[in-house]
């Protein structure tokens, strides 16, 4: 009898003992969480894809006829509405237009987005897309063909060009080149990605100019926080 009390008690020590390690386990994995959880949400790409996801959804919900331009679109004259400078970059056409430049933002702005502030990579992202949206749009008034252009291709451009220049190999290559070289590199490489990557019919002079605009801001890394 004295032998099932000793059980009885060293089982209840025990248990007693082990509670307060499974509490201060489990508060850790809480707090861990929570940190995964708030890098997430604190990431510039992340923000940027729900802006888009918004913004896209409030152009689809406007009902609109084949001949009228969309609403948060950008046509000329560029500042009527001047908001649309802002909007086209995040709007879309259709989800299938959303998909493929979400794609290229999760891959290359993913990667940018690990090396620079939230910031940094909005302030990068909206002065991108105005820049490019209205070089297209000022493009085709200049040859006559008017037209309204929305979508994140612009700044996606410039988040692959600087991807692809702002790393040790770039800086190599870059450094040993004279100012003509530099430019003439530049203009192969906005051209070269413009050519590969741009689909029949799309946006050719915002991607070209947003691949421009890459090149230079990863060529003085812009984006680095350190």
């Amino acid at each position: 009898m004295f032998a099932d009390t000793f059980k009885k008690m060293t089982h209840h020590m025990s248990t007693k003992m082990q509670q307060p390690q499974t509490t201060a386990a489990k508060d850790q994995s809480d707090a861990e969480s929570w940190d995964i959880g708030s890098s997430i949400s604190s990431n510039g790409m992340v923000q940027t894809l729900a802006i888009m996801t918004v913004v896209s959804v409030i152009g689809w919900s406007v009902p609109v006829s084949p001949l009228q331009t969309p609403p948060l679109a950008l046509s000329m004259p560029l500042l009527e509405p001047w908001w649309a400078l802002l909007t086209a970059g995040y709007s879309h056409i259709n989800t299938a237009h959303f998909a493929a430049n979400a794609t290229m933002i999760i891959v290359f702005g993913g990667l940018v987005s690990l090396s620079t502030s939230a910031f940094r990579f909005h302030a990068f992202f909206l002065s991108s897309g105005v820049i490019t949206s209205a070089a297209q749009v000022s493009a085709a008034a200049a040859f006559g063909s008017p037209l309204a252009v929305l979508g994140a291709s612009g700044s996606a451009f410039a988040l692959m060009a600087y991807v692809l220049v702002a790393n040790p190999v770039g800086d190599g290559i870059f450094s040993i080149l004279s100012r003509r070289g530099v430019l003439l590199v530049s203009i192969l490489i906005g051209g070269g990605l413009t050519i590969y990557f741009s689909s029949p019919g799309s946006a050719l002079v915002s991607h070209f100019v947003g691949a421009i605009i890459g090149v230079v801001a990863g060529r003085l890394h812009l984006l680095a926080t350190e």
